[in-house]
């Protein structure tokens, strides 16, 4: 990535890599039934309206972690990325507590059914999806550089992701728990909530593609406006691996891997940092 790219050269850089990574999709498709060969079958027994509770829950929830995060705020309620972090796990702790409860109670499989059962082969479906990862990461970037084309050709707004910004404003001092939060907490409840709780039931509704289509277009809107396709990609990618795998642990690397990957980059290169939005 380079800060002197023009937005016309994001663009076609962007479309060669996302045509290179549906070149070699079939190829990463079939490394990943041969690693793991087993397909999970999941019957979603809970409905829309489960969806609701949960949503009003992590709604709810956010109050619950605003106050729990107001220690870690500055004086007078200065802004603190710890703060929010911690604020925003707690809300979609609140959702993850209400989802297990659901599964228990409906499913035989109970929170087994969440992507944990113990007859899924994890090792292999991490490995898998690992793999599956790093052969769409190139699609991934050019999805990204595609945005910000398309952000600066129509105006959309700023490319860069406000969260990726404050990370980078971090000194480094004040990193970790943060890093721990953004690699490691988040990713987990995030994949509960989308890829082991909502998916399911729209796959179930509207079919394998749809489903996970429409699960990774909500996950990119909640995200925000800045770095949606990319953020949208890496979500179909997830989809279809816990898909295929039905494994929370899978679907878990691969979110903290790429969110790794991400601040190691926008702290390691400057150019990428540049791009992100940094000085």
């Amino acid at each position: 990535m380079s800060s002197d790219l023009s937005a016309a050269g994001e663009g076609l850089l962007g479309s060669i890599l996302l045509l290179s990574g549906i070149a070699v999709a079939p190829v990463a498709a079939w490394a990943l039934r041969r690693l793991h060969p087993g397909r999970n079958i999941v019957f979603a027994r809970h409905g829309f309206s489960h969806v609701v509770v949960a949503v009003a829950c992590v709604l709810v929830g956010s109050l619950l972690g605003s106050l729990v995060a107001t220690p870690l705020r500055g004086a007078e309620g200065e802004p603190s990325i710890l703060a929010d972090l911690v604020a925003g796990a707690v809300a979609f702790a609140c959702g993850v507590g209400y989802i297990v409860s659901v599964q228990v109670r409906l499913d035989p499989d109970g929170w087994r059914a969440l992507g944990l059962r113990s007859d899924c082969h994890h090792g292999t479906a991490v490995l898998g999806g690992l793999g599956v990862w790093l052969i769409a990461l190139p699609a991934i970037f050019g999805l990204g550089w595609i945005w910000s084309w398309l952000s600066s050709t129509f105006d959309l707004g700023d490319p860069a992701q406000e969260i990726a910004k404050r990370f980078m404003a971090l000194p480094e001092g004040q990193r970790f728990w943060p890093l721990v939060f953004g690699i490691a907490i988040v990713p987990l409840l995030e994949e509960i909530l989308f890829r082991a709780f909502l998916q399911p039931l729209l796959v179930q509704n509207l079919r394998e593609r749809a489903g996970i289509a429409v699960t990774a277009i909500v996950f990119g809107a909640l995200h925000g406006p800045a770095a949606f396709l990319q953020v949208t990609g890496l979500a179909i990618v997830l989809g279809a691996v816990m898909l295929r795998t039905q494994s929370l642990f899978a679907v878990w690397a691969m979110h903290a891997a790429h969110n790794g990957l991400m601040f190691w980059l926008m702290y390691s290169v400057p150019e990428v940092r540049r791009w992100m939005g940094g000085e």
